[in-house]
């Protein structure tokens, strides 16, 4: 799946997703949004594992992880504690909630998430990618807008590639007017059978979304369910 996970399988990026579509226009245009940004990822990358490697220790979960707060909340025993979950609290709020909100963005997916840069580099390796028939493409750029990860820029029309920080979320497909944009497997005519490349992607993306959630969501009906039952989800 390469950064297809970050779509398909990674259910901490639905927190995302869902606030950047909760209005219907944005209030930080995306010509605000500098796009030297995306290099952030990156560098957040390279920094928690030098320091993880020399601190024999997590970093990023102990530290700057936003969804510790719904998944590993801690008690606030410690002044330390107290601290970390301040940070883990006020990265949540902004990233996750409050910038999704006004840029229609998944900012924490696309800014911020170490790991997802991490699979940006499994995309140069997997079969699968997202590419642009130059022949119909009308250079309307309205998968620049509508691109939630900022992984279209001019460039991308040029070469008729994402950039590699794509996840394969398949927004910029639907909204091209022109069905420039398709699913492609690497190694085949560029515009061979679009529609058997989408269907070879999406079948392993459906079953992956469906292992992962399916687990999540049945666990959460449970524990809902003995709640009702018995006044605990524990």
């Amino acid at each position: 799946m390469g950064r297809g996970w970050c779509s398909w399988g990674c259910f901490y990026g639905g927190w995302d997703e869902f606030f950047s579509r909760l209005r219907k226009k944005p209030v930080i245009k995306d010509k605000q949004i500098d796009r030297r940004w995306i290099y952030l990822p990156f560098a957040v990358l390279l920094a928690i594992v030098l320091l993880s490697a020399i601190a024999f220790s997590p970093i990023y979960c102990e530290w700057l992880c936003p969804f510790k707060i719904i998944t590993e909340f801690q008690a606030p025993a410690t002044i330390l504690a107290i601290v970390q979950i301040a940070i883990f609290v006020v990265l949540f709020i902004g990233l996750v909630i409050v910038l999704p909100l006004l840029t229609k963005r998944r900012i924490q997916c696309g800014l911020f998430c170490p790991f997802g840069a991490m699979q940006s580099f499994l995309n140069k390796i997997n079969i699968f990618e997202v590419r642009i028939d130059p022949d119909k493409c009308s250079q309307c750029q309205r998968c620049i807008r509508e691109c939630p990860t900022f992984s279209m820029d001019e460039s991308s029309l040029e070469s008729g590639k994402p950039l590699m920080t794509c996840t394969k979320c398949a927004q910029c497909i639907d909204t091209c007017p022109k069905g420039a944009i398709s699913y492609h497997i690497k190694g085949t005519p560029l515009k061979a059978s679009p529609a058997v490349a989408r269907a070879l992607f999406l079948y392993p993306a459906f079953l992956l979304m469906s292992i992962i959630g399916l687990g999540t969501v049945g666990m959460g009906l449970w524990r809902i369910l003995k709640l009702i039952t018995t006044g605990s989800m524990l």
